[in-house]
């Protein structure tokens, strides 16, 4: 435990070393901002084509905790931080399942859905695991292209899942930091063109396989990998949605050919968000079994890193990961500041919605995240 708890500080003080958020943008473009209606529900209105996703029949209660002497203090210096910037939309603690803080910019509420863009990878990448322990999959080593008829001929194709998990294909490097493809948001929004034809038109030509490579369109070619032998939503909202036991509707963006845009789109109120992560903990905790279980533990550590942008972070499966493996730190990111911060040790959750990067203020976040479970 003590050698843990050294290995818990070294972190915290590289935090303050380190840019540590600012080191890799998730945005789909150059900017570091969005107008503040893409992530508070423009996006998941029906302004762009979706899918729906109905809530459960009987929602958890995401009830409030009795906060502790602890509790308090870090809800009143969340608070704080939250109030430093009007970027700050929304923001969520939990632990063990029950709410600590739940906070909204004036004008929001627990109504809006927050629109997650790359968050949604994460999403994903469980819906893969249940498509492996569900029979779907045989394996992770199993090409795409053996899978769906719609990736052969690219390299998205010659990838193992695995790879595709990882961003290791040997996909080209996008054209924009956070991800994305030339013209591929407006294409797949607007439904200008779909997801295959996207990943046809870019990934002809496979380079050093087993690097990773941030690259929305591995995420894409995860969703059609699964829809060679099922239907990724259904499957989505059968393993995932319906068992976190949200409360409202969801929705998730989808291209002219109805099929999901699975590297980002994915929208839900915060609350639903908080059931979602609690949702995850408890699969990687074994609430499902032991393959879903041993899939999210995979997951869920570090794998691989990136040796051409040096992020801070490293991934795992559509997931970024702490770099001290001893913390077991793993996070949902996404463009413009969104963030679910899990610590899996104590099933503390911190999710958080912005509309812009601000390294200081996500740093003072994560120093409060930190204080909270214990590690000054």
């Amino acid at each position: 435990m003590y050698e843990i708890r050294n290995f818990e500080r070294l972190f915290v003080k590289l935090i303050c070393i380190i840019s540590f958020f600012a080191v890799h943008s998730l945005a789909f473009s150059a900017d570091d901002w969005i107008q503040e209606n893409y992530i508070t529900g423009y996006l998941s209105s029906g302004n762009f084509p979706v899918r729906k996703f109905q809530p459960s029949s009987t929602p958890s209660s995401l009830v409030f905790k009795k906060l502790t002497e602890l509790d308090e203090k870090i809800a009143t210096e969340i608070t704080s931080n939250f109030q430093k910037s009007s970027f700050n939309l929304s923001l969520l603690l939990i632990e063990n399942g029950e709410i600590v803080l739940e906070l909204y910019k004036p004008g929001l509420s627990s109504k809006n859905k927050f629109f997650s863009y790359s968050m949604s990878k994460s999403l994903t990448a469980e819906t893969v695991g249940y498509a492996l322990c569900n029979g779907f999959l045989t394996s992770l080593n199993e090409r795409a292209g053996d899978i769906s008829s719609s990736l052969k001929g690219n390299v998205f194709g010659l990838a193992t899942v695995e790879q595709l998990l990882t961003m290791t294909s040997g996909a080209r490097p996008p054209d924009q930091e956070g991800g994305s493809l030339s013209g591929e948001w407006n294409d797949v929004t607007r439904g200008i063109s779909p997801i295959t034809e996207i990943l046809n038109r870019y990934g002809k030509e496979q380079t050093n396989a087993g690097n990773f490579v941030y690259n929305n369109s591995n995420t894409n070619a995860l969703m059609l990998t699964i829809e060679g032998r099922t239907n990724f939503g259904d499957l989505f909202e059968k393993n995932i949605w319906i068992k976190s036991m949200p409360e409202s509707e969801a929705t998730w963006l989808i291209d002219k050919n109805k099929k999901i845009y699975a590297a980002a789109g994915f929208g839900a109120t915060l609350r639903d968000w908080g059931r979602l992560a609690t949702h995850a903990l408890a699969m990687r905790n074994g609430s499902e079994g032991a393959c879903i279980e041993s899939y999210m533990r995979n997951a869920t550590q570090l794998l691989v890193t990136d040796n051409q942008k040096k992020r801070y972070f490293g991934y795992g499966y559509q997931t970024w990961i702490s770099p001290i493996q001893r913390s077991e730190i793993f996070l949902w990111q996404g463009a413009y500041g969104q963030k679910v911060i899990f610590d899996p040790r104590q099933n503390k959750i911190m999710i958080l919605f912005r509309n812009k990067e601000e390294e200081n203020i996500l740093k003072d976040f994560f120093m409060s995240f930190n204080k909270w479970r214990g590690f000054n």
